[in-house]
């Protein structure tokens, strides 16, 4: 399979400061992957890399093999590259239809937009139970599936998730993560997670990376590393 993104020796940061460095990672065509490590060890910052709102101070970002690493943000979503932020990052006091057709904003094929919005219905049904409620008063799991719904609305072709079950109860984590799979499977379309909850995105991903102190310390498939004892006492507790 193709590869559809990679980071080549990536380091990034915020200003004067440097958090990941010397990152290679690839996420290939339909595949998930995640990557885990415990906090701060920059798993944020890597996502916010690729999707052009930190600041690379050196290595490129590749989409599709193509150097996209000085373009804004807004060019690497019209591209594919979609980023579904930690927490949700909803719209609060605008209503769950308004906020899944905010991932659209930079698409102009109205009747393609409305035949996917038909799409993210049938994937998440809360869309549509709960099209007129204002986002805000949804559960944190109700929200989580707007955020995705969103998300796919820009028709990505890589989807990065960052956090994606954080302050969600254990039910309604699994339920994301049902989702994760449910959206690789339907829509063919490459996902990148980065997760707190190791064993339940080393269940799901394919192949996976871990963080520590702001480099990749570990990589392989995503049973190999649930299976790994180190992993298992690190990051698992077990």
């Amino acid at each position: 399979m193709g590869k559809m993104l990679e980071a080549v020796d990536l380091t990034a940061g915020y200003g004067p400061v440097t958090i990941i460095e010397n990152i290679n990672i690839e996420v290939h065509e339909k595949e998930i992957v995640a990557v885990i490590g415990p906090n701060g060890a920059g798993k944020t910052t890597l996502m916010l890399a690729l999707a052009g709102l930190a600041t690379v101070k050196s290595g490129k970002t590749l989409l599709n093999g193509e150097d996209v690493t000085r373009l804004p943000p807004y060019d690497r979503v019209v591209k594919g590259l979609v980023l579904s932020l930690e927490r949700r990052r909803l719209f609060p006091d605008m209503t769950v239809y308004e906020n899944v057709m905010a991932g659209a904003y930079r698409r102009k094929d109205r009747e393609e937009i409305m035949k996917d919005y038909e799409m993210v219905s049938e994937l998440f049904p809360i869309v549509e139970k709960r099209r007129k409620q204002l986002a805000g008063t949804l559960s944190g799991g109700e929200q989580q599936m707007v955020a995705l719904a969103r998300a796919l609305m820009a028709r990505p072709r890589i989807l990065l998730l960052d956090e994606p079950s954080v302050g969600l109860a254990p039910i309604a984590r699994i339920a994301v993560f049902e989702k994760v799979r449910e959206i690789r499977e339907r829509q063919g379309i490459a996902i990148l997670v980065v997760e707190q909850d190791a064993a339940l995105a080393l269940q799901t991903a394919d192949r996976a990376y871990v963080m520590e102190g702001g480099r990749i310390a570990l990589e392989g498939s995503g049973t190999g590393l649930l299976n790994s004892p180190k992993i298992r006492e690190s990051y698992i507790g077990l």
